[in-house]
């Protein structure tokens, strides 16, 4: 059976089509704003309100009532995170500032009794969201409001027809805003919306606003009027916010039918509160006594008993056919928010009931047989079982031989600070790499461990399960999962052979673990693990982030076998990042320490200390910072440095945020030793990387950074990423000729992945553009084919393989515009020899073998593959 989320069904009954085709035949003389004007009246008597003015949508409807009030920049308007984002965007159009007020555990609505704590002299209203229909406290709110003598503009998107005490939304505030979108109780066609006000004087004000400020000539005395009738006067600058003359016709039909599509949703409401009401780990919404709410959504919480996180239970009810949603991801998540300062912590509440929210299918289609099949389907959900985690005996034993694996191409450092931490306790560590040759059956054999812990990224975890379900076939291990996959995705721990799951940092809590194992006691309880009981999965809150200058220093032994003595050696000084980018994890990742340290750590002492070490002691050619962040503060940076200089005097290589650099930075960077920097591009188009990715930054203030850097000699390294979700093949190629125009030493490009836990990910499913089971048809890696489904998969694959050389020789470009469409599978082996042919000529290896190992010509006075001259030569014919 398949259960749609919304469907328009019979909301357009046979009155509603009747009221369009008897517009159409009215004559042309007809007056077109007389039906607007009846539905204007009419809306306001049902809400009770004195004056109506209906307008193109509820976004327009907030607008006008903001200009209303005389918003002014610098305002601030108090309101919700949990809201869709027009409620706030219409604040921040008019340069004026959202001041969120966390929200009640129960209604999701503002807490009224948290509202005046944030009044001060520059507040100019409070802006209430009647959230799924579910009136706010409006008795609180509106005594601050007298009290403060400030408007009170209510957001009721959801709330036609709701009452607080008897009296409908909108018959008591200074303002209200509605939406009759295709997917609210009525609807006009798809959209439009009006706004209520309680006096004259403020009607008459936005009324300017949503006509282009005109005032019409019968608004004057005088004889004027017989003798110009056609004279309109423009008295302001305004907008076109109008209602259609068919949506009005609509509006009037629909607004009778009010009180039973209500009726209709309030039912189904009620059967899904019986069926669901005794199912543990599911909360149900309920009605304040207060409230009559209009049931525009039907949201619950996936608690933690129920087994299962809220994402894992979206995904299992749509492989049943039941479309569910989320409403709504904190504004205070947003990049345009988080230019105000909001950051993930705030607002504990509302953070706390979004990773809980689900809402179900409810409309005027549904039906109680799908009522009863959703809930039939959430209960299926619940039903999975899983094997309890391997027992060992409760006796106390001596150390615990504890083995560390990564699929990693690269040695993991995490893994190496996790061995550290475990040794000092005096277990036993030993470490293996399985894509850098390590046989790990043959380890496991020798050495026999207790417990083997992998480092799992995604791109890794479908080779991760295959090789622990092996491994369990022959050996007896307590299997622990850790790294971003499975702490961004923790229904990883749903595979057969895995035991539990580690979220976030995991030395404290395998150090607990550890530690229980040795003595024999349960470990049930450990904060940051998942773990496998009883066909159960026992979920434990994350524990406090570890503080920096308690980070311990790497274990460089663990993989000494795999060290490479001749490059950089590998050394983190920091942890976290405050930025939220919509492909990166760490995001997510400061959602789940939201309130539990701080979201980036950092000790200069500690890091200046372990380098001293490890100078002393390998004596590496350079040191490469695997930061996320790399001292964003020039402050602390300059101290860093200074530190640096004096005690290191190697040189090092790290990633920066151009967001974060000026040009003086980067000349002291390069005077104390930066020999070469990673930077983030992503996306050469400033939309994508604003609207998609997040990250606000002008091509302009890139393109003036990287030349900073190059300027003082620092090489530069750019990173980009093709096939990004909801983009165009166009798009790709803006990113091809940004780097183009700043010709970086080398541009690093690889294929978008949306991965799970990201909010580029949640962009990706809502575009329809990621397949079911895309996570378990995922590539091995970002450098082999796009996982999105798209008309242009193809094409984004190939330009991945020649992006460097097009950046190398921008005048490929426009030639690559047209062949790219007709290229074959055949091409993709001869592309992919060729991008790595020119990560070998930007990244010359060191040793004779690896030089001898291409052959190489003499290309318009540059040394380049061959391969490389004969492509151009397929572009260009006779190249000079």
């Amino acid at each position: 059976m398949k259960v749609y989320f919304a469907q328009r069904g019979n909301i357009y009954e046979d009155d509603d089509k009747k009221a369009i085709i008897d517009l159409l035949e009215k004559p042309i003389e007809y007056n077109k704003w007389d039906v607007i004007k009846q539905f204007e009246r009419e809306f306001s008597a049902f809400a009770g309100a004195k004056y109506a003015l209906s307008t193109s949508s509820c976004t327009t409807a907030l607008h006008l009532a903001l200009k209303g009030i005389d918003i002014q920049p610098g305002d601030e308007i108090i309101t919700t995170p949990i809201t869709w984002v027009a409620t706030a965007n219409v604040i921040m159009l008019e340069k004026a500032i959202p001041i969120f007020v966390d929200v009640e555990p129960d209604t999701l609505n503002i807490d009224a009794d948290k509202i005046e704590e944030k009044i001060t002299a520059k507040t100019k209203a409070i802006l209430p969201v009647h959230y799924s229909g579910h009136p706010a406290n409006m008795d609180k709110i509106m005594d601050l409001a007298a009290h403060y003598n400030l408007p009170v503009i209510s957001d009721a998107a959801h709330a036609i027809g709701a009452e607080h005490k008897s009296r409908r939304i909108g018959s008591f505030e200074h303002f209200a805003a509605y939406s009759f979108y295709t997917q609210k109780n009525i609807s006009t066609l798809g959209e439009g919306g009006i706004v209520t006000a309680s006096t004259v004087e403020a009607m008459e004000k936005i009324k300017l606003f949503q006509n282009h400020g005109i005032k019409y000539l019968s608004n004057y005395a005088g004889s004027a009027v017989l003798e110009k009738p056609w004279f309109r006067d423009c008295v302001q600058v305004g907008y076109n916010c109008r209602m259609s003359e068919g949506q009005a016709a609509v509006g009037i039909t629909q607004l009778k039918k009010v009180e039973r599509f209500n009726a209709i949703r309030k039912k189904l409401a009620g059967l899904y509160s019986e069926l669901l009401k005794n199912i543990e780990g599911i909360t149900i919404p309920n009605e304040k006594d207060y409230a009559k709410s209009s049931w525009h959504f039907y949201v619950i919480k996936i608690e933690k008993d129920f087994g299962l996180a809220r994402d894992a239970v979206y995904h299992k009810l749509n492989e049943l056919g039941v479309q569910t949603s989320v409403h709504y991801t904190p504004l205070h998540y947003f990049a345009p928010y988080q230019t105000l300062g909001y950051r993930m912590g705030d607002f504990p509440i509302a953070e706390n009931a979004y990773e809980k929210i689900l809402s179900l299918p409810l409309h005027l289609y549904l039906d109680e047989t799908q009522v009863h099949y959703v809930v039939d389907s959430l209960k299926q959900s619940k039903q999975k079982k899983v094997p309890a985690t391997v027992q060992f005996s409760m006796q106390e034993k001596g150390p615990v031989k504890i083995l560390l694996a990564s699929a990693s191409k690269e040695i993991p450092l995490g893994l190496q600070i996790l061995s550290t931490v475990l040794k000092k306790d005096g277990h036993i560590v030993e470490g293996a790499l399985i894509n850098l040759g390590d046989d790990i059956e043959k380890i496991m054999m020798a050495f026999k461990p207790d417990i083997v812990g992998f480092n799992i990224t995604a791109h890794e975890h479908i080779q991760c399960r295959r090789l622990i379900k092996k491994l369990k076939e022959k050996f007896n291990f307590l299997c622990v999962v850790g790294g971003s996959h499975p702490t961004f995705f923790p229904e990883e721990l749903e595979q057969d052979g895995i035991d539990i799951i580690c979220i976030g940092e995991g030395e404290i809590a395998m150090a607990e673990l550890a530690k229980r194992v040795q003595k024999g006691m349960d470990f049930n309880d450990i904060p940051n693990l998942h773990i496998k009981n009883n066909g159960r999965i026992v979920k434990n809150p994350v524990g406090n982030k570890i503080p920096s200058e308690q980070i311990p220093w790497a274990d460089r032994e663990l993989f000494i076998r795999h060290e490479d003595k001749t490059g950089p050696m590998n050394i983190m000084a920091s942890r976290g990042c405050l930025y939220h980018c919509s492909y990166c994890f760490n995001s997510k990742y400061n959602e789940i320490y939201a309130g539990k340290g701080k979201q980036w750590n950092v000790s200069i002492k500690n890091t200046i200390e372990e380098l001293q070490y490890l100078n002393d002691k390998y004596d590496p050619p350079k040191f490469n910072f695997h930061d996320d962040l790399f001292f964003p503060n020039k402050e602390t940076l300059y101290l860093f440095l200074d530190e640096y200089k004096r005690k290191i005097t190697k040189p090092f290589i790290c990633s920066c945020r151009l967001e974060t650099r000026d040009d003086e930075s980067f000349e002291q960077m390069a005077k104390h030793g930066c020999e070469a920097i990673f930077v983030g591009l992503e996306s050469g188009n400033e939309n994508v990387r604003k609207n998609v990715l997040c990250r606000i930054i002008s091509n302009d203030r890139i393109i003036q950074g990287c030349r900073s850097a190059m300027k003082y000699g620092i090489n530069l390294t750019t990173h980009s990423m093709v096939g990004i979700p909801t983009t165009k093949l166009e798009n790709d190629f803006d990113s091809i000729e940004l780097n183009a125009e700043i010709q970086p030493h080398f541009a690093w490009v690889g294929i978008c992945t949306p991965y799970p836990g990201t909010h580029l990910n949640t962009i990706a499913r809502e575009a329809g553009e990621l397949p079911d089971d895309f996570l378990d048809s995922m590539a091995p890696s970002f450098h082999d084919r796009t996982v999105l489904n798209v008309p242009h998969a193809r094409q984004i694959n190939y330009l991945h393989k020649i992006f460097s050389m097009a950046v190398e020789w921008p005048f490929i470009i426009p030639e690559l515009k047209k062949k790219i469409w007709t290229y074959t599978e055949d091409d993709l082996p001869r592309l992919n020899d060729l991008w790595w042919a020119m990560r070998y000529y930007k990244h010359p290896r060191t040793t004779q073998s690896e030089q001898d190992s291409l052959e190489y010509s003499f290309f318009n006075g540059k040394r380049i593959p061959l391969m490389v001259a004969n492509f151009l030569n397929e572009f260009h014919g006779n190249l000079n």
